[in-house]
């Protein structure tokens, strides 16, 4: 490769890199209203990368979670939960993710982005937050942390809902019939 050539793939490389490192400063300043799903989203995205950039010094991951807030904040299609194929996650962790990303787009498909915006949001950000952190592997206490927050959420949206949503991603009525007994 010629010497030209490697100096515009490194300038364009540089662009890239600014641009995302720029969202995590224009997330830092944006105040995000409203009680939809997009505003709760961006708000709980916004919390990740506060945390990320500040207090893990994790830079390229908070500059990826800002770029999915200033998308959502954009009006641009709304992101969708992390998927396991774009993250290195450790073996150790993928079957419980399957799973997770299984219920969470069963969850996402029965319309709890309508009916229950914040909750939605707690889902989606808490499973991005969990194959973040194990994607890093190394920090239990914080994966554990992610998927308590994914699973407590899910826990609420069951509930809220009346369903049961298995791990195989069925979502599951239970329901009690009574018959008069002589």
């Amino acid at each position: 490769m010629s010497v030209v050539k490697l100096f515009i793939l490194g300038i364009a490389s540089l662009a890239l890199v600014a641009c995302d490192h720029m969202n995590i400063a224009e997330i830092h300043q944006k105040t995000i209203t409203g009680s939809d799903y997009r505003s709760h989203l961006a708000n709980k995205y916004k919390a990740v990368v506060k945390y990320e950039a500040e207090e893990m010094v994790d830079l390229p991951d908070a500059a990826h979670f800002a770029t999915k807030a200033m998308a959502v904040l954009n009006n641009k299609e709304v992101p969708g939960p992390e998927k396991l194929e774009n993250w290195y996650v450790h073996e150790d962790f993928k079957e419980d993710l399957k799973k997770a990303s299984k219920r969470l787009d069963t969850a996402l498909k029965i319309g709890i982005k309508e009916t229950m915006p914040e909750m939605a949001a707690e889902a989606v950000v808490g499973f991005d937050c969990w194959i973040e952190q194990a994607e890093e592997g190394w920090q239990v206490d914080h994966i554990q942390l992610c998927r308590d927050r994914f699973n407590t959420a899910m826990d609420g949206i069951q509930e809220k809902v009346g369903l049961t949503i298995t791990d195989d991603a069925k979502a599951e009525r239970k329901i009690v019939i009574y018959y008069d007994h002589d």
